[in-house]
């Protein structure tokens, strides 16, 4: 799979709002993106640490539980 660079126009034609819901399924994927491209930039002698990937990843679920709690809440207090 190959990842495109983002160029800063494209990156500035869509700006982020507070106000719009972000699903966990979104950021998973932005998640995986990212840490694809990460792992084929990196420079083979000096590996990403698996630590740090561990602590990514667990923050990753950490924030996909608080939105999933959130959207629950949210449906509650309708």
């Amino acid at each position: 799979m190959m990842i495109q660079p983002m160029t800063q126009a494209a990156a500035s034609s869509t700006p982020a709002s507070s106000s719009s819901p972000v699903s966990a399924k979104d950021t998973s994927a932005n998640y995986l993106q990212l840490l694809i491209a990460e792992l084929q930039a990196q420079d083979p002698t000096s590996p990403l640490d698996p630590n740090q990937m561990t602590a990514q990843i667990v923050s990753l679920n950490q924030l996909d539980q608080l939105i999933q709690i959130r959207s629950l809440l949210q449906g509650v207090a309708k």
